[in-house]
């Protein structure tokens, strides 16, 4: 099944389900399906409003919210190309893409990045990434990619690498999914809807794209941090299964725990020698990369697992 007919399937199948929910300081911002749903029709007609059509590449340059992700899956339900960039890029790097793919649209919500890109760009259309919203939910079917078409672009994130966009193929994704999808599985074993899952990877990387998406296809409820996730508050208040962490973020948070465990005394320091003990046993057994392997068999006496 194409991931994008699993994902509008799942969305009609649990409407108040809160699937997105974004941590701010001031607590959580839930996203029904339904609502999610709703947003990613209205934004398909705005984007259809702006120009964008069957293959048109659209730069995503939006802070990662719920309304980043509407916008990201309706610019695929459109037919069109996405193309996800870190909301910080500088606007040199940003007028590099630009000349290379050659974009429809560019959404952008920095108002300076915003006037220095149509000043050299004149007659590129720009807009912000609430202006899409505002419009009435499409009745036409989700266009669903055909197999061979490119679905996203990814580009590095600074202008320290070399300028090359990694094209995404329909089949590409629906051929790496299920094998995530299963991976997760075997980590998780708890079926997948009832997971609490802290995303806090770059959704402009293809790894954040593709867990998204992986999430999304299994119902699981996705948290959106907002906020630094190794933060205490963070972690307490909302309470996650697991979290989808960079490297930096991943060892940070497992200092943390390993210091909150051996202010707990005895019984913690025996939790934090458990939890050492079982990552050299799977890292000794496992030849997976590091990164592949969950941090760790010994952390099942923790919550959250965490994963990267």
């Amino acid at each position: 099944m194409h991931f994008l007919e699993r994902i509008r399937d799942l969305l009609g199948q649990m409407p108040s389900k809160a699937l997105l929910n974004e941590i701010h300081n001031t607590g959580g911002l839930p996203t029904t399906a339904t609502t999610l749903r709703s947003q990613i029709n209205r934004m398909r007609s705005g984007l259809e409003s702006q120009g964008v059509r069957l293959g048109s590449r659209v730069l995503l340059l939006a802070a990662h919210n719920s309304n980043w992700v509407a916008a990201d899956l309706a610019i695929l339900a459109s037919g069109a190309i996405a193309v996800p960039l870190d909301p910080d890029l500088d606007v040199e790097h940003c007028k590099a893409i630009i000349h290379d793919c050659d974009p429809t649209l560019v959404i952008d919500d920095d108002p300076i990045r915003q006037t220095a890109l149509k000043a050299a760009y004149p007659a590129l259309t720009i807009c912000e990434l609430n202006q899409l919203s505002h419009h009435k939910s499409s009745q036409q079917p989700w266009n669903l990619p055909a197999s061979d078409a490119i679905v996203t672009l990814i580009y590095p994130g600074t202008q320290d690498t070399p300028l090359r966009g990694v094209a995404l193929t329909a089949d590409n994704i629906n051929s790496v999914l299920p094998a995530l999808r299963d991976t997760l599985g075997c980590i998780m074993q708890s079926p997948a809807v009832t997971h609490r899952i802290l995303h806090a990877l770059p959704m402009h990387t293809i790894g954040g794209q593709l867990l998204l998406w992986t999430s999304l296809m299994q119902g699981s409820a996705l948290f959106i941090a907002m906020q630094h996730p190794n933060d205490p508050d963070v972690r307490a208040d909302f309470a996650a299964h697991y979290y989808l962490l960079d490297s930096a973020g991943l060892e940070a948070l497992h200092r943390t725990i390993l210091t909150e465990l051996n202010e707990l005394g005895r019984w913690g320091k025996r939790l934090t020698h458990a939890m050492r003990k079982a990552q050299q046993r799977i890292e000794i057994n496992n030849p997976r990369p590091y990164d592949q392997v969950l941090l760790r068999q010994g952390q099942r006496l923790l919550k959250p697992h965490m994963l990267r």
